[in-house]
C-alpha cells in the first residue's frame, strides 16, 4: 500500500468514526517510521480486520471477500496449493466456466495472480481479504487434505494384493493400487512440510507419522495388508534391494509436486 493511500485510509477511519480522531496523529507516526499501516490500526485492537480490509477495498476500487463464513468447495481450495497460499496469503474461493475468483491481502502481488492464471487457464478475478480470514480458511487445508488422503487410500485399499512370498514383492511394488497410495502419502507428506515420514507396523496395522516442525504426529493408520507393498514400492523408488530385510540400506530418489513457491 502506497503512503497516499494508507493516508487516505486513516482520514477516512476517522472521517467515519471507526478511528478515534485523538489516535490519529500516533498512527500516522508509526506509519511514517515505516509501521505497516495495517499493523498500526489492525493488530493494536483500533480497528476491527474487516473493517480495515473492506475500506481498504474501497478506496483501492476492489471487491471484497469475508472468508470466515465462506463454503469453499475442495477442488477450488486446492487449486493454489498451500505452501502458495501460505506463502502470499491467497486463497481461491469460487470458480466457474469463466473466471476463477481469488482472495488477498495485497492485491499487488501479480506475479502470484498470473501464476494461477496460467494454471487455470481462466481469468482471474482479484479480491481483498483481511488475515485473519486467510489465516482461518488456511486452516482447513490440513482438513481437506487429510480427507483427499484418506479417500485415495480407501478407494485403492480394496485392489490391495496381499503378499504371501518373496516372490510377490516385485509385482506388488507395481501394483497400481500401491502405487497410488505411496503416491498420496508423498503428496501429503510435501503439502503439510514434514521432514520425515515414519512407517510403523504393528500386528494389525500400519501407522503412518510425520514430523512436523520436530513434532511426530499420526497421520493415517492403514491394514497391515498394505505394508509388504508400500515397503516394496519406496525401495523401488530408491534403487533398494527389496528382498534384504535384515541389514540396513541407504537410497534416495526424487519426487516433485509441482507447485509456485
Amino acid at each position: 500500500m502506497t503512503e497516499d493511500t494508507a493516508q487516505i485510509l486513516l482520514e477516512t477511519l476517522v472521517r467515519r468514526e471507526l478511528l478515534p480522531a485523538d489516535k490519529l496523529s500516533e498512527v500516522q507516526e508509526k506509519v511514517q517510521s515505516g509501521v505497516d499501516v495495517r499493523l498500526a490500526v489492525v493488530d493494536s485492537g483500533l480497528v476491527d480486520d474487516e473493517v480495515f480490509t473492506a475500506l481498504q477495498a474501497e478506496i483501492l476500487g476492489l471487491p471484497y471477500v469475508d472468508l470466515r463464513d465462506k463454503i469453499i468447495q475442495r477442488e477450488v481450495l486446492t487449486i493454489i496449493p498451500e505452501s502458495t497460499a501460505r506463502g502470499h496469503l491467497i486463497i481461491a474461493y469460487e470458480q466457474t466456466e469463466s473466471v476463477l475468483r481469488v482472495a488477498m491481502v495485497d492485491s499487488s502481488d501479480r506475479q502470484i495472480v498470473e501464476f494461477v492464471h496460467k494454471k487455470v487457464d481462466l481469468p482471474v478475478e482479484v479480491a481483498l481479504a483481511s488475515v485473519s480470514g486467510v489465516h482461518q480458511v488456511l486452516s482447513s487445508y490440513q482438513q481437506s487434505l487429510k480427507t483427499e488422503l484418506s479417500d485415495v487410500v480407501n478407494e485403492e485399499l480394496r485392489n490391495v494384493i496381499a503378499v504371501n512370498n518373496e516372490s510377490d514383492l516385485s509385482r506388488v511394488a507395481d501394483d497400481l493400487p500401491i502405487v497410488r497410495i505411496t503416491q498420496a502419502v508423498l503428496k501429503h507428506a510435501i503439502a503439510e512440510g514434514a521432514s520425515d515420514i515414519h512407517i510403523e507396523p504393528t500386528e494389525t496395522e500400519v501407522i503412518i507419522r510425520y514430523r512436523v516442525d520436530g513434532i511426530l504426529r499420526d497421520v493415517l493408520v492403514l491394514p497391515r495388508v498394505v505394508l509388504a507393498g508400500l515397503v516394496a514400492r519406496i525401495k523401488v523408488l530408491a534403487s533398494l534391494k527389496i528382498d534384504e530385510h535384515r541389514l540396513p540400506q541407504d537410497g534416495r530418489f526424487k519426487f516433485e509436486e509441482k507447485e509456485y513457491k
